[in-house]
């Protein structure tokens, strides 16, 4: 790590533990006073939770449609940041820029605790929440259609820019930091991660994704419709729920649905 050397880094390291211990508190925490913190699994089908907006003069409304996908693996991991990379512009053109359908459209990857997510996140002032997930929903469905017609030049060339766009080399200390620091937050612990995923993404290939993208995206999907109702479309949207079960709070969500098992368990490694 930048010009460090290595009796440097452990003199530290050192350091930093003496002042731990140094600290008002009498031991390390043991293995089993860790805090385990687990994700909510979200069901297969549908689910819904709202919110009205408090704010009577925002007019705007805001929707995030989330797939669950499941547990990090190397294979899914690297299936997930190719479909990111083939659907974040597409995303933005069609939904933003073609539709307008509102100011801020954005989708992107996300994993809390080892359980990774795809989120789609549109800001309207002029489309009710309904409208938005339809939309979302229909472009799904096209961008299915677009990943089983790609050739095999296309397709290279989008595993050439995934690699170079999510796998690069950190630039600064700064970048370096964040990274290990998820690994240590999350004890995951996995330092070579780019290194795996690299060694992962040459054995990927487009049946492949055309199959995660079916099973997680189209057909067997755990989806949570998340949305932020403005007043102006309150009325209009309460004709569209059909028979999605509607959650009015996080904790009766969390209550009604079992939790994913811990991916990264914490440990205490002894010399």
């Amino acid at each position: 790590m930048g010009n460090l050397t290595e009796s440097t880094a452990l003199t530290i390291a050192e350091t930093c533990l003496t002042k731990f211990t140094e600290a008002k508190i009498p031991e390390f925490l043991k293995e089993s006073e860790f805090i385990t913190v687990r994700i909510t699994k979200i069901p297969r089908g549908i689910e819904m939770y709202e919110e009205k907006l408090t704010d009577e003069n925002n007019t705007n409304s805001a929707v995030v449609l989330q797939i669950q996908l499941g547990p990090e693996t190397p294979e899914d991991e690297c299936l997930i940041y190719l479909i990111e990379n083939f659907i974040e512009e597409p995303f933005f053109d069609i939904l933003r820029t073609k539709e307008q359908l509102g100011y801020i459209v954005s989708s992107y990857s996300q994993k809390l605790r080892g359980i990774f997510n795809f989120m789609f996140l549109i800001q309207s002032s002029t489309h009710p929440p309904s409208h938005l997930f339809t939309r979302i929903n229909a472009f799904l469905i096209t961008t299915y259609e677009d990943l089983k017609n790609l050739n095999e030049k296309q397709f290279l060339k989008l595993k050439k820019s995934t690699k170079e766009s999510t796998m690069k080399k950190d630039l600064s200390l700064q970048e370096e930091f964040h990274r290990f620091k998820y690994e240590i937050d999350s004890a995951a612990l996995n330092f070579l991660r780019k290194k795996k995923l690299k060694e992962t993404l040459v054995g990927i290939n487009k049946e492949m994704v055309v199959e995660f993208f079916r099973k997680k995206f189209v057909e067997d999907m755990r989806v949570l419709k998340i949305s932020l109702i403005s007043k102006n479309f309150v009325e209009v949207d309460k004709e569209t729920k059909g028979q999605q079960k509607l959650y009015g709070g996080l904790g009766e969500f969390r209550r009604a649905h079992g939790l994913w098992k811990q991916v990264n368990v914490r440990r205490i490694y002894k010399k």
